[in-house]
């Protein structure tokens, strides 16, 4: 299988060798590290090349590698849901549909730390989930009418 075959966008790692010359910052060999690629192939091969000054950080090390893996894409496209548009501060209303998803759970514990009150849309076998992850109020979409409960300006 060609590199370009290979799927996967975000990943984690070890840093096993720096290109001589690389201005590699506080990235050393050994360091733990999570990031994306600029293209949308091949993060789930067995090694990759990047650039140190691309979307790598490094990994905390209260972070597992399949945890760190999951994080860059939809973290971001949580936290930056959150910022664009209306500002989200503390006492918000933030209604985030599909809050069992991969980025629906990262913007629902986002939303929180924002201090918003937030309502999230699920199905019932995530209910408990969404809910143990922060959400003030969750609507099982296959019990409830989302619609009418929102509109209701009741969440």
């Amino acid at each position: 299988m060609g590199f370009a075959e290979i799927p996967g966008m975000d990943f984690s790692g070890v840093m096993e060798e720096i290109g001589v010359g690389t201005n590699a910052g506080d990235f050393t060999v050994g360091s733990e590290v999570i990031g994306t690629l600029d293209t949308v192939r091949g993060a789930f091969a067995e090694f990759l090349c990047v650039k140190v000054d691309g979307c790598l950080i490094k990994k905390a090390a209260d972070v597992d590698f399949v945890e760190g893996a999951a994080l860059p894409t939809a973290g971001m496209t949580a936290l930056q849901a959150l910022r664009t548009g209306r500002e989200v501060e503390e006492g918000s209303r933030v209604l985030i549909n599909g809050g069992s998803g991969g980025v629906g759970t990262y913007a629902v514990q986002i939303a929180k730390s924002m201090f918003a009150h937030v309502t999230a849309v699920c199905s019932t076998k995530n209910v408990e989930l969404v809910r143990s992850l922060g959400a003030d109020v969750v609507i099982d979409y296959k019990k409830e009418d989302v619609k009418a409960v929102v509109g209701g300006g009741e969440v």
